[in-house]
């Protein structure tokens, strides 16, 4: 939903909100970006809610807010830090060709690792989110998301990407408000 600041996007959602909690087959959660514009993720209070208003158990929070902050690095950001193969490579030259192999080894090992982590966790949280709803006697999870235009653009980006990658499931509807004009 777009709308300046000021033009009752605000108000439209909680119309909206009010509806959909009329409706015994929606379970809403209400994330409002801006409470938390100060934090380097957005990911982490999101998860925070919606454990708590799903009834998750602490242990899978935790365990979703690791691989969250795992997928938080980029990748490419973050292997050549732990893995730095191309000044390792400059500064052996070729006369080491077996540690550069393993080398490569140890990155590809551990790139496997990090998509399968991130794999299980969409997984985990898709047949999590249906269970809770099914426990509760909801048919779909929506999550109202509102003033994400008020935080710096890189977070903005980062907790979108995250929505799209974990939170894009057929039991969830994520309806977010912003000033497409402030946005990232």
């Amino acid at each position: 939903i777009y709308g300046e600041w000021g033009s009752g996007r605000t108000s439209f959602l909680n119309l909206l909100i009010q509806e959909l909690l009329e409706e015994k087959r929606f379970k809403v959660v209400c994330f409002n970006a801006w409470s938390f514009k100060n934090e380097s993720n957005l990911v982490f209070p999101l998860l925070r809610g919606i454990q708590k208003d799903l009834s998750i158990t602490e242990s899978f929070y935790m365990d979703a807010k690791k691989t969250a902050l795992l997928s938080r690095v980029a990748f490419t950001n973050l292997m050549p830090t732990l893995f730095p193969f191309a000044q390792f490579a400059m500064d052996k030259k070729s006369e080491n060709e077996s540690t550069k192999e393993t080398y490569e080894n140890e990155y590809l090992t551990n790139y496997d690792l990090w998509i399968d982590q991130v794999q299980s966790l969409k997984r985990h949280l898709r047949r999590i989110i249906k269970e809770k709803l099914k426990a509760q006697n909801k048919e779909t999870l929506v999550i109202f998301i509102d003033n994400l235009d008020f935080c710096p653009s890189k977070i903005t980006v980062n907790f979108l990407e995250f929505i799209y990658n974990f939170l894009n499931i057929e039991t969830s509807i994520n309806v977010i408000a912003m000033d497409q004009t402030q946005a990232a």
